[in-house]
């Protein structure tokens, strides 16, 4: 079909407005997908091993611009509560304005992100689409 595989070990363009954070450490590693919009970006994240706010502070080193939306999973399944409301104070701190959380992110990350996200928390899963303007 043409197509070929290109591993990035760096962050990197990959094609107008889309970009790889490069490998981010953690007991698994991984890279997030940064889409860049006028008002800021999006951030969407795999399973989030190397934790969900060391690679949204990575991001925001790397792009210096705010983070409109953080989509994917957090992997806060199994948290207890103290430790996923420290997670969304960090969010907050870092001017994460939409979350996001899905499949690893555990029942009771979502419910404490939607608590505090309200109107700002965007429901996700498979086959959501998502308006990005």
């Amino acid at each position: 079909m043409g197509a070929s595989i290109v591993e990035f070990e760096k962050s990197r363009k990959i094609c107008e407005g889309a970009y790889t954070s490069g490998v981010l450490d953690g007991w698994i590693k991984e890279q997030a997908l940064i889409l860049e919009m006028k008002d800021g970006l999006i951030l969407m994240t795999g399973c989030a091993h190397p934790r969900i706010t060391h690679i949204v502070s990575r991001v925001k080193e790397l792009f210096e611009r705010e983070i409109v939306l953080a989509m994917g999973g957090f992997h806060l399944a199994g948290f207890d509560e103290a430790e996923i409301v420290d997670i969304i104070e960090k969010f907050r701190k870092m001017n994460v304005q939409k979350v996001g959380p899905c499949h690893c992110s555990g029942n009771d990350a979502r419910i404490f992100f939607y608590e505090e996200y309200q109107n700002d928390f965007v429901e996700i899963g498979v086959g959501k689409e998502i308006e990005i303007q």
